[in-house]
């Protein structure tokens, strides 16, 4: 009596079934299978596919964002999705791959992920649990892939969420570290250039009365300004010979 046969019945053992020779029909154990009738043996699932069940004709296929219990191998009996923060772009690897902070899943904090994609320039994320954020306003962030934003230096600023690069501060106005926007200089000071993480006071003998000024004034012949802001003229009975005086 061949393999695949039972010579006491006569008959070939059926599809997902096998006989070695001169033994009875048996089903295939789970992760293998038979499809043809009269099988001596059974054939194992291949590396990506799987069955859970025994008896059976076909292996299923494990989609991407899953794994196999044979990872790698063949045989498998089980497919199971990647747990949230993890994935993989096919079945047939031994692992899961971890998707690090700075990047996010195609599916946030559930599982079965087949993708991990670095967070924008302008965006960052804490975990690949989270959607990544974007930057906050006095904030930049110029890279893609980070966990965190770099808040803008003094003498830069920045208004808007999501930025990748802060703005110069402009002549006349001053910014802070991290600042949202400009600062105007106030009357008796000054900022004669971009980039100003402050105002500067006038000098003596001369004056600046305007809001987000970039020069100051100076007082004529004549003339002498006392407290920065204004430039008066002498009273009765005193004089100036040279400009810029203070008293």
């Amino acid at each position: 009596c061949t393999a695949g046969g039972i010579c006491r019945c006569g008959v070939r053992c059926l599809p997902g079934n096998y006989s070695a020779a001169g033994s009875g029909c048996a089903a295939c154990p789970a992760g293998y299978i038979s499809t043809a009738i009269g099988a001596g043996s059974c054939d194992a699932c291949k590396t990506g596919l799987f069955q859970s069940l025994s008896g059976q004709l076909f292996c299923s296929s494990c989609p991407a964002g899953s794994i196999t219990d044979t990872g790698t191998a063949a045989s498998a009996t089980k497919c199971t999705a990647c747990g949230a923060g993890r994935y993989s772009e096919a079945s047939n690897v031994a692992s899961c791959i971890d998707c690090g902070a700075g990047s996010v899943t195609n599916k946030g904090s559930g599982a079965g992920a087949t993708t991990c994609t670095p967070c924008a320039a302008g965006k960052y994320s804490m975990s690949a649990l989270s959607e990544c954020k974007k930057c906050a306003k006095g904030e930049y962030q110029a890279q893609q892939g980070q966990t965190v934003c770099a808040s803008c230096d003094a003498g830069k600023y920045q208004g808007d969420e999501g930025a990748t690069a802060c703005t110069d501060c402009p002549a006349g106005s001053f910014c802070a570290a991290g600042a949202l926007l400009p600062s105007p200089c106030s009357p008796g000071s000054i900022a004669p250039s971009l980039r100003s993480s402050e105002c500067v006071a006038c000098a003596h003998g001369t004056y600046q009365g305007a809001f987000g000024a970039t020069s100051c004034d100076v007082c004529g012949i004549g003339n002498y300004s006392a407290n920065i802001l204004s430039c008066l003229a002498c009273g009765v009975g005193e004089y100036s010979s040279r400009a810029r005086a203070s008293v």
